[in-house]
């Protein structure tokens, strides 16, 4: 998918570090280098991946959700920062953090790891269980240290994953084995259009009505015969995920079988959730999953800055929009450099990045591409160079 983006006037080139929880993008202008580090990361995420399972294609696509915490002015990315080929009859979900689970049509069970964000595979390869899955994938949700799943029969069963953070580990069955298909919350997780997990607390989506069910781990697994209403929607949401603890999302459709886009919803809050944003972004239509955080950063007022042009940085005054050049006008070959580092000053090594020219938007307010200008991939220390071409390319008029 070609990265189509409407834009006003403009010469400015982007520069986009693809991974996940370091930065999204920065803008500088033409004639400028990046000269000083860009420093990004903390302990609690400030951008979580999100993933659409689009069976009608056979692929899993990854969004950005950047500033999951404020759910109102970081917007996720109309465009995919990565994807991977998978079987169209699988089922996937996600694991917490990186790990991504299948269950695959002949029953087995197996784990994967994103490595996109350094350049791997959204897919790649840790565990295949042997245990027969067939039967257990009639609804399947987690939240890494323990898998959720309606089995045939209606019944819920619980499994202990001893190693969460990679995916590795062994799976263990919770004593009681099951949850009897009469207990309650087993029939409301049964019934409703979604169900995910945050930490202890799973979350049910039916009729747009959230409820949430406390889980007990210890000891036998047990949840309450009643859930607790915080909060509400519109019924034609249907599917429901969260960046983290008091950020919840919701969307249209379901069962990953639309090919039309979705428009998602945000919404805050733990005990009572708020919509933050009806609004909050669109994603291909697909089954919709995302890596949830333990903890989530707001970043406030503060964007990505990887350069002197910084829209914060008071030594790079934005000019009006209708002063800027033409971007099909030529700019002399020049080379711009940078260094990424994370959050604890260590260089964020192996990382690719990508420089794109934004062009200008023709007068009938159709879409326009977003000329690719080259890549490269950070070194040892973090730094990169890249020589941009002579001249720029020119304005590309996108169809569609």
């Amino acid at each position: 998918m070609a990265s189509k983006r409407t834009r006003k006037k403009s010469s400015a080139i982007v520069v986009g570090l693809m991974t996940m929880g370091l930065c999204t993008a920065s803008v500088i202008s033409p004639n400028s280098a990046l000269g000083r580090e860009a420093t990004a990361g903390e302990p609690c995420k400030s951008e979580i991946a999100v993933y659409v399972a689009k069976f009608l294609t056979g692929k899993i696509y990854k969004y950005s959700d950047w500033n999951p915490a404020s759910a109102t002015d970081g917007l996720m990315s109309p465009d995919y920062v990565a994807s991977a080929s998978t079987p169209r009859d699988g089922t996937f979900f996600s694991g917490g953090g990186n790990i991504i689970y299948e269950v695959t049509s002949g029953g087995q069970l197996k784990s994967y790891v994103d490595k996109s964000a350094s350049g791997g595979s959204l897919l790649t390869p840790v565990k295949t269980y042997t245990s027969d899955w067939a039967t257990r994938r009639k609804k399947l949700w987690a939240n890494g240290p323990q898998i959720f799943s309606i089995e045939d029969g209606g019944n819920l069963a619980v499994y202990q994953q001893s190693a969460p953070e990679t995916g590795n580990g062994t799976l263990l069955r919770d004593n009681p084995a099951t949850l009897p298909i009469d207990h309650p919350a087993v029939a409301a997780f049964t019934e409703a259009d979604d169900v995910w997990a945050i930490g202890a607390t799973v979350y049910t989506l039916t009729s747009g009505v959230i409820e949430a069910w406390p889980y007990t781990a210890s000891g036998s697994s047990s949840f309450p015969a009643q859930g607790t209403i915080i909060g509400t929607t519109s019924p034609d949401q249907k599917q429901g995920w969260a960046a983290g603890p008091g950020a919840i999302r919701t969307a249209p459709t379901g069962v990953g079988m639309s090919p039309e886009p979705h428009v998602v919803r945000s919404y805050t809050g733990s005990s009572s959730l708020t919509e933050a944003d009806s609004e909050y972004g669109v994603v291909i239509g697909g089954n919709v999953f995302a890596a949830t955080a333990d903890c989530l950063a707001d970043a406030g007022e503060t964007k990505p800055s990887f350069g002197k042009a910084a829209a914060d940085d008071p030594e790079a005054p934005v000019a009006p929009e209708d002063d800027l050049p033409d971007p099909s006008m030529p700019v002399s070959p020049q080379v711009l450099r940078g260094r990424f580092t994370l959050g604890d000053g260590k260089p964020a090594a192996g990382l690719p990045v990508r420089i794109e020219a934004m062009d200008t938007v023709p007068e009938d307010g159709s879409e326009v591409e977003m000329p690719a200008l080259g890549t490269t991939v950070t070194g040892a220390d973090g730094s990169w160079s890249l020589s941009l071409p002579a001249p720029l390319p020119p304005r590309r008029t996108a169809s569609g």
